[in-house]
């Protein structure tokens, strides 16, 4: 928002009023003050119009993947409870194809029940990448805190803004996700993970 709006008139106004003063026709005015006007108007057109682009960071090729864990019942909100899913492969050299790639990031996440159960139990829960190469280091890419009871069957993640560059570009990779519970769970059910990286 251009807050200076109102100075500018100000400077006009005054302006059109000492060029009256001193019986010299309006029209020359602008013709007058161009060195300061035309600076004025470029940088107010700048204002306007240069927040209007696109963030080149949200343009690229995305690459989906999907994730089905099974949550067993008996779970307590004492410990912290990991599930992995190993060698998911990554389908780079179709999704990427000869496009020339500079960074991969996470874009997009959710996790849905398969039985519509409701992740009223769920307090805070993380996604985390590993090379199969490297499986011991692990990079957090999405995350959810604080959970609200009322989540129903579906919890939307938050993309962080690791680079997995070097990850995404290989054949496979693993998947862990990481729970904290409010409650213990009382039944078992499936779960799938629905995630998207952007490539640009």
């Amino acid at each position: 928002m251009i807050t200076g709006g109102g100075n500018f008139y100000r400077f006009l106004y005054k302006s059109w009023k000492v060029f009256v003063s001193k019986g010299i026709e309006p029209r020359y005015m602008v013709l007058y003050n161009r060195k300061i006007l035309l600076p004025l108007l470029f940088i107010t057109g700048i204002l306007l119009f240069g927040g209007c682009s696109k963030d080149e960071d949200l343009v690229g090729v995305q690459m989906p993947y999907i994730a089905d864990i099974f949550v067993p019942a008996g779970l307590n909100p004492l410990n912290t409870h990991y599930f992995e899913v190993n060698g998911l492969v990554t389908n780079a050299g179709a999704l990427l194809g000869q496009n020339d790639i500079n960074k991969i990031i996470p874009l997009e996440a959710r996790m849905s029940t398969l039985d519509n159960v409701s992740f009223a139990f769920v307090r805070e829960v993380e996604v985390f990448i590993s090379d199969t190469s490297n499986p011991n280091l692990d990079i957090n890419v999405f995350y959810r805190e604080e959970i609200p009871p009322n989540t129903g069957s579906e919890i939307r993640m938050i993309a962080t803004q690791a680079e997995i560059t070097d990850i995404l570009k290989k054949d496979r990779f693993n998947f862990t996700i990481r729970f904290e519970l409010f409650n213990t769970t009382d039944r078992s059910f499936d779960a799938r993970i629905e995630f998207a990286f952007l490539a640009n």
